[in-house]
Order: C-alpha cells, then structure tokens, then sequence
C-alpha cells in the first residue's frame, strides 16, 4: 500500500510539474486532434494568435491557426508519416487577420483505446525572418556600393570625355535637325550613365557625424515636394500633393538632404502610380521619440507577386526607370536607424511610411 501511495504521489508531481512546465513555456504549446481542432492550449499560444486567454482561444477554435489549409495538409502528411514534425517553418494568421510566421515542432501521440492527436510548440520567428531580410539586403546594398566605387573611377572619366567630345562635334556638324537630334540623344544617355552612377555611389554612404543638424520637418517635405516635381514634370502638373503636418513641427536631428532625397524618391513614385486628377497625400506624425510620413498614392497598389521585390537594386515595372528610387530611399531611411515599408491601401493605392528616430546624433562613447 505504502509503494502504491508513493507511485500515486510522484505520478501526481510529475503531473503537477508537466502542467506548470504547459502553463508557464514561453513558447506556445498547444495538444490537437488530427483534424486541426484544439484540445487544450497554453497562455503562451493565445497571446500568439492575439487571444487574451486560452480559454477564448478554444472558444474560437474554428479559427484555423494555419493561413492556408493545404499547408496544414502538408504538415499532417508528414507527421502521419513519420511520427514527428521538426523546425516545420510556415506563415499563419492572427485573429485580426494580420500574417506572420511561425516554427512548429510536433509529434504524434497514439494511446490505446483513444484517437490519435498531436503535441507541439510554436514560435514567432517573423522577426528573426525581417532581420535576415535585412541583413541579406544591407550586404546586397554594401556588395554594390563597392562595385559602384570601382567603376565610378573606371566610368566616370570617359563619361566626361564623351561629353566634352560631344560639345565638339555639335560645334563642327552641319547645322540639321537630324544632326542636332543625334546628339542630344547622345547627350542625353551619357547623362543618364552619370547619374545613375552617382545614384549606385551613394548607396555605400553613411551619414556622417558632421552631415546630422537639427531642421524642421516641414522645410525637408517643402523641399522633397518641389525635388519630386522636378523628377516628374510631366505628371506634377497633372497630379496634385497635399501635405499634412503636425501642428507644431517637430525638430530633427538628422541628415536633412538624404531625408529629403528618400522623402522625394517616394513622392515622385507616388506621382507616377497616380492617375491624372488624383491627389498624392504627404502625412507627418510624431509618435514619442519617431517621426513618421506617410505618402498614400491613388494607383493600382503593390502586386502580391512582387511584394518582397519592391526595395531590390533596378527592380522596376516601368520602362525606363533605374529602380533604384525606393532603394535608396529605404537605404537614407536605414542609415538614420529608420525604416521604410509599403502597404496597400483599403480601397486603392499603396502607402509608403518613411519613419526614423527624431534625433540621429550618435550616442557618446561612455567615460573612462
């Protein structure tokens, strides 16, 4: 009687332990049928899907914790297979809808005289996902960056060179229209050469320390606004912008040109995606220690297929473009410890949000 007493006690303990061990992970831990449906949850796994508690969590079980069934499917083959599921990487939905990712570990539980269910965890890995992203694009940019000074020294001279024997010849060829014509596209390309090398230089720059003064938002927008317009008289004229500001402007310490360049860079792409007769809205917030803008155009939004391309190095959808605009905007954005991110819109258009902190100085060293 006495060892059963005791088998009972540690049975319980062990019990006691493993439910304090379910309650208390800080990963979701989760039991489920084979068909998706919950049995039980921790409070970890309800935070996860943005539940306050797990027991709304069961009492929305339909809410399907997989954004796609055949995903689910997929993940139940394998474990019907082989008995258990390791770093099962997949995105998945929250209750307000929002996506993210997650990595799953599972096994199969088969007891006797009972329908066989699934233990596992979770963890939000979007996270870790967007720095890798990031990572991989900061290299991708430097990896640039140093081509770009190579052949800045490599190109530019011959550039110049052209462009001075161009002056020449503008000068000694019969005065014709068809001659003037090839010219000025010769001209015209080997300023494009130029710029798009200045473009590619920048994108291994910095800010520098003496670079960072304190300018208020509403100048850098005014000035983003007329630079965006020069980039785009065809469509400023056709196209209006409306700026919204804070009504105290806050005051930035920040590389006022390259916020500038990045705001207009988005403004004048805001510009091409809307159509004649709509509006461009420029929107400043201040939200504790961040400024954020908003540029919403009127366009058809992001395709779904090109999302995750929007910031690469000469990705663009319209001809005759570098695709190096919203590149070095969220290159300006990345450099003040900012960033910048595009959304589609509701109804229609896209919305790009530049945000960065307020005050950019770098941080003293510490004394001693």
């Amino acid at each position: 009687v006495t060892r059963r007493r005791e088998a009972e006690q540690a049975l319980a303990e062990s019990e006691r332990r493993y439910r304090l061990l379910f309650e208390r992970n800080l990963a979701g831990v989760y039991r489920a049928r084979m068909d998706g449906s919950l049995i039980e949850c921790n409070q970890a796994f309800a935070r996860l899907f943005g539940f306050t508690s797990p027991e709304v969590v069961m009492q929305a079980s339909s809410h399907g914790f997989t954004a796609r069934s055949e995903d689910y499917e997929a993940f139940r083959a394998r474990l019907l297979r082989d008995g258990a599921v390791t770093d099962h990487e997949v995105q998945t939905r929250r209750k307000d809808g929002s996506r993210f990712r997650i990595l799953e570990n599972a096994v199969l539980v088969r007891e006797p005289g009972q329908e066989p269910y699934l233990e596992g965890t979770l963890i939000d890995v979007t996270g870790q996902r967007r720095r890798a992203q990031v990572e991989a694009r900061a290299r991708q940019l430097e990896a640039l960056g140093k081509i770009a000074q190579g052949l800045a020294h490599e190109v530019r001279n011959p550039l110049f060179a052209i462009q001075v024997n161009l002056s020449a010849l503008r000068r000694l060829i019969p005065a014709s229209p068809e001659g003037e014509t090839h010219v000025d596209l010769m001209n015209e390309n080997v300023q494009r050469l130029d710029r798009l090398m200045r473009t590619m230089m920048e994108l291994s720059l910095s800010v520098a320390p003496e670079e960072i003064e304190a300018v208020s938002l509403g100048p850098l927008v005014e000035q983003a606004v007329q630079e965006a317009r020069s980039q785009e008289p065809g469509r400023a004229d056709r196209v209006k912008i409306r700026v919204s500001l804070p009504q105290t402007a806050p005051t930035l310490w920040a590389a006022p040109k390259k916020v500038a360049l990045a705001l207009s860079h988005l403004i004048a792409n805001a510009l091409t995606a809307s159509p004649e007769g709509a509006t461009v809205i420029v929107k400043g917030q201040v939200d504790g220690g961040q400024v954020r803008v908003l540029v919403e155009d009127a366009g058809h939004g992001i395709p779904v297929a090109k999302a995750d391309r929007l910031f690469e190095p000469f990705f663009t959808t319209r001809q005759g473009r570098s695709g190096l605009g919203l590149t070095l905007a969220r290159h300006y954005a990345q450099i003040h410890g900012g960033s910048l991110i595009a959304r589609n819109n509701a109804d229609r258009g896209a919305t790009f949000v530049l945000q960065f902190p307020l005050d950019c100085r770098p941080s003293p060293p510490p004394e001693g």
